[in-house]
């Protein structure tokens, strides 16, 4: 480990440390507390760094962390390290046939230069209410593992975001994977955005998962963001298509119902109506598609 103080023109003196090791890192955060941040890709906080929204004295940079990039799937599910990058989870033919949503939210995500440099522990930390993998995490049943100096935790996706870049994390804690378990037979999953262009953060997106069983919905999960603080997970919506035929009507039911349970709200990027109204759309979409995809 080493440290050297920075000081330019564009950037608040800190001083640097980069850890080899998940101990050496949650240690350092321990000792530092509110004034570290973390770096991981640095395509958020750099730029932050730059702009002085953020003027932490302490920078830990955990990118040279060698156990924490992976793609791992067996029976038990699927294991991706947290500083695994966007592109290698595209580039991954086991996600794009098998977890077709977070395929499609990470192929969506910023340019080609974003996502070889964005990680998929750093994008879930950054608590974007506008995030394009959350949702489909969402969807899939996701578990976040946490490594701190009094040991390990999991915590649901859903119980991750405590709101607008806040999370449960601690502040002696790193995210260090995400796991995701098998997805049941009959399974399809589907994720949809809406953006003024292709590189830009969501007006909305909807990432959904559903199981069919002879024509009937056995499970359903319905995921939107960018039209709350966090991701909203749209039980009621849920709850019309389970133990239902997949029909165009209920379809038509169920994003009609989805546009009740969010709340967007008015910014640079869109109006909070038309984010509602486009919500009905993207979730009729992306059911359709999940559908097929069953078939």
């Amino acid at each position: 480990m080493a440290w050297v103080r920075m000081d330019t023109r564009a950037l608040t003196p800190f001083q640097y440390f980069q850890p080899k090791t998940i101990k050496e890192a949650t240690s350092l955060l321990a000792k530092y507390g509110k004034e570290a941040k973390i770096l991981a890709g640095g395509t958020d906080l750099l730029v932050h760094l730059k702009l002085r929204v953020i003027r932490p004295t302490y920078i830990i940079d955990i990118s040279r962390i060698p156990e924490l990039s992976y793609i791992r799937y067996d029976k038990q599910g699927l294991n991706i390290g947290a500083l695994t990058i966007i592109e290698d989870i595209v580039r991954s033919n086991l996600i794009q046939e098998k977890f077709t949503c977070l395929y499609e939210s990470a192929q969506n995500l910023g340019s080609w230069q974003v996502r070889n440099m964005a990680t998929i522990g750093g994008n879930v930390c950054r608590a974007s209410p506008a995030s394009d993998i959350s949702p489909s995490l969402f969807a899939l049943n996701s578990k976040a593992k946490i490594n701190g100096l009094e040991g390990v935790r999991e915590v649901s996706l859903e119980e991750f975001f405590t709101g607008p870049g806040q999370t449960v994390l601690k502040h002696d804690e790193i995210l260090t994977e995400i796991w995701i378990p098998p997805l049941p037979a009959n399974t399809g999953t589907a994720f949809m955005k809406i953006s003024r262009t292709s590189n830009d953060l969501a007006k909305v997106n909807a990432a959904v998962a559903l199981t069919i069983e002879n024509g009937v919905c056995k499970d359903a999960r319905i995921v939107l963001d960018a039209v709350g603080p966090t991701p909203i997970r749209a039980r009621r919506t849920e709850k019309i298509l389970e133990g239902r035929k997949l029909n165009e009507d209920v379809i038509w039911e169920a994003s009609e119902v989805v546009k009740d349970e969010i709340s967007p709200i008015t910014d640079v990027r869109s109006t909070a109506e038309y984010r509602r109204d486009v919500s009905g759309v993207l979730v009729r979409r992306a059911l359709r598609k999940a559908i097929e995809r069953v078939k």
